[in-house]
C-alpha cells in the first residue's frame, strides 16, 4: 500500500514540477510547488482511503467464506432423503425429512445448519458437522462428529470415535456398539447409559442426568476431565476394569462397584474432584486394586474391600447425611491429612481389615453419642494412628472389643467427654505415646477402660489438660 502511494506522489511530481519552473519566478515557483505538494498529499490520502476500503471489503469476503458454510453448497448437494452413492464430500441444501444413509462409505457431510428429521448413517473415518439430527446417528470407527444436535448415537463395534461440541437432546440416551469413544465439550440433556463400551473419555462435558454402566466383563477404562454428572454415576459389577480417573470433576452419588477376581487389577484415581457420596466397593475375593484420592471434597466416603489405597488432603463433610468416612474390610489403606465431620454419626469409622494408617487426620462428631474415631467391634490387624485429633465428640477415640493390634502416637482428644474409650477384651498390643487429652471435668473421664482382660498394654507420656 505504501509503495502505491509513493508511486502516485512521484508520478504527479515528475509531471508537474518542470512546468512550474519554466514559467514562474523563484518565489512563485516555491508557492506553486507547495500548493502542488499539498494537492498531491490530498490525492494520495484519497487513494489510500480507497485502497483501505477495498482491502477491508476483500477481508470481509474472505472471513465470510471461512465461517460456517453459506446456504449454497460447493460440494455435492443433498436435497432429499436417500442413500449416498459414493464416498466424498456432501452438503445439505435444505431441511430433509427421512433417512440419509452412507453405510460403509467414508464421507464428509456438512449439515449446513439444516435439520434431518430422521436418522443418518456414515461409515468409517467420516466427518459430520453443523446441524441437527432428530433421531439416531450411526457412525463407523475413527469418525468425527462436531457441532451437531442429535437424539442418540450408535456405533457398529466402532473404535476411536470423537464427539466434539455436541448436544444430546433426549432425556435418556443409550449408546450401544462402541469399543472406544471420546466426548469433548458435550452436553447431555438427561441420562446416558453405555452397554458395551470398553474405553470412555469425557472432557469439559456435562451430564444433566445419570451416568450408568451396568454390563459385566466389558468396561476397561473411564476418565472424566473437568466434567460434571448432575445425577448419580454408577459403574457396576465390573470385573476386568483397568483404570478409572476423575480430574477436577464433580459428581452427586458416585458408585464404583467392582467384582475383582483375578489380575489385572484396576488403578483408581480421583484428584481435585467433588463428590456428594463417593463409594468404592469390591464384591470379589481379590484385593489387588491400587487407588489415590487426592485433594477431593466429599459429603461421604465409603470404602468396602478397598486395597492399596491412599486418601490424602481431602475434606469429608457429612453434616446430617450420616457417617463421614467408613472403611470396611480394607487392606493397606492410608488416610493422610483427611478431615472428617459429621453432625449425626462417626467422623472416621474403620471396621475390620489390616494395615490401616491414619496420619495427621482430624475428626469431629457433634451428635454427643458417637465417637470421632470409631473402631467399635472391629478386628483390625495393625491399626495405626499418628498425630490425629478428635474434637467435640463423645468419646474422641473408641476402640471396641474386636481383636485389634496397632499403635496410637501423639494423638489429641480435644473437648471430648471421654478422650480414649477402650473395650480392650481382645486387644493384643496397644501403645499410646505422647498423647494429650483436653477435656472439661464435667464431661467425664479423659481415659476409660473397661474391666476386661487386657494383655501387653502400654500407655506412656499421657498429658491431661483439664478445664477450670
Amino acid at each position: 500500500m505504501k509503495k502505491l502511494v509513493l508511486i502516485v506522489v512521484a508520478a504527479i511530481g515528475v509531471a508537474i514540477v518542470p512546468t512550474i519552473f519554466a514559467h514562474h519566478s523563484c518565489d512563485e515557483k516555491l508557492d506553486a510547488l507547495s500548493h502542488t505538494v499539498l494537492t498531491t498529499v490530498a490525492s494520495a490520502e484519497s487513494v489510500n482511503s480507497e485502497m483501505t476500503s477495498f482491502t477491508d471489503s476483500c477481508c470481509d469476503r474472505v472471513r465470510g467464506e471461512s465461517r460456517a458454510p453459506s446456504c449454497s453448497c460447493s460440494t455435492t448437494a443433498i436435497t432429499a432423503a436417500g442413500t449416498l452413492p459414493t464416498a466424498g464430500a456432501y452438503c445439505l441444501a435444505n431441511d430433509i425429512t427421512g433417512d440419509i444413509d452412507a453405510p460403509g462409505l467414508q464421507v464428509k457431510i456438512n449439515l449446513n445448519g439444516h435439520k434431518v428429521t430422521g436418522s443418518v448413517t456414515i461409515g468409517e473415518r467420516s466427518y459430520l458437522y453443523g446441524g441437527t439430527i432428530t433421531d439416531t446417528l450411526t457412525v463407523g470407527s475413527f469418525s468425527h462428529i462436531e457441532q451437531v444436535t442429535i437424539a442418540n448415537l450408535v456405533g457398529s463395534n466402532s473404535v476411536g470415535v470423537l464427539v466434539n461440541d455436541v448436544f444430546f437432546s433426549e432425556a435418556s440416551t443409550t449408546m450401544p456398539g462402541f469399543d472406544s469413544i471420546t466426548f469433548c465439550n458435550t452436553l447431555f440433556n438427561g441420562d446416558i447409559e453405555f452397554q458395551t463400551t470398553k474405553d470412555i473419555i469425557l472432557r469439559h462435558s456435562q451430564i444433566r442426568g445419570n451416568f450408568l454402566y451396568n454390563t459385566d466383563q466389558l468396561l476397561e477404562r473411564v476418565f472424566f476431565y473437568d466434567s460434571s454428572v448432575q445425577g448419580s454415576c454408577t459403574i457396576a459389577t465390573v470385573a476386568n476394569m483397568l483404570s478409572f480417573g476423575a480430574w477436577n470433576s464433580s459428581f452427586q452419588n458416585f458408585n464404583l462397584a467392582m467384582n475383582l477376581v483375578s489380575a489385572p487389577y484396576p488403578v483408581v484415581t480421583a484428584h481435585g474432584s467433588t463428590f456428594k457420596r463417593f463409594a468404592l466397593t469390591n464384591s470379589g475375593a481379590a484385593t489387588g486394586m491400587v487407588g489415590l484420592i487426592d485433594e477431593c471434597t466429599c459429603e461421604q466416603l465409603v470404602l468396602t474391600k478397598a486395597a492399596n489405597l491412599r486418601c490424602q488432603n481431602t475434606v469429608v463433610n457429612a453434616l446430617s447425611t450420616g457417617a463421614a468416612v467408613v472403611a470396611t474390610d480394607c487392606e493397606q489403606v492410608t488416610f493422610d491429612h483427611v478431615q472428617a465431620y459429621s453432625e449425626v454419626d462417626v467422623g472416621f469409622g474403620v471396621y475390620n481389615g489390616k494395615n490401616i494408617l491414619l496420619k495427621q487426620c482430624s475428626a469431629v462428631s457433634t451428635s454427643g453419642a458417637v465417637a470421632a474415631f470409631d473402631f467399635t467391634d472391629s478386628a483390625v490387624t495393625n491399626l495405626n494412628l499418628f498425630e490425629c485429633v478428635a474434637k467435640n465428640s463423645s468419646p474422641g477415640f473408641y476402640f471396641g472389643s474386636g481383636a485389634m493390634t496397632g499403635t496410637v502416637i501423639r494423638c489429641v482428644a480435644d473437648n471430648c467427654s471421654t478422650g480414649f474409650y477402650a473395650e480392650l477384651s481382645d486387644m493384643k498390643v496397644v501403645f499410646s505415646g505422647n498423647t494429650s487429652l483436653c477435656y472439661e471435668p464435667s464431661l467425664g473421664n479423659p481415659f476409660n477402660r473397661t474391666d476386661a482382660v487386657v494383655t501387653a498394654v502400654s500407655w506412656r507420656n499421657i498429658g491431661i489438660s483439664c478445664g477450670a
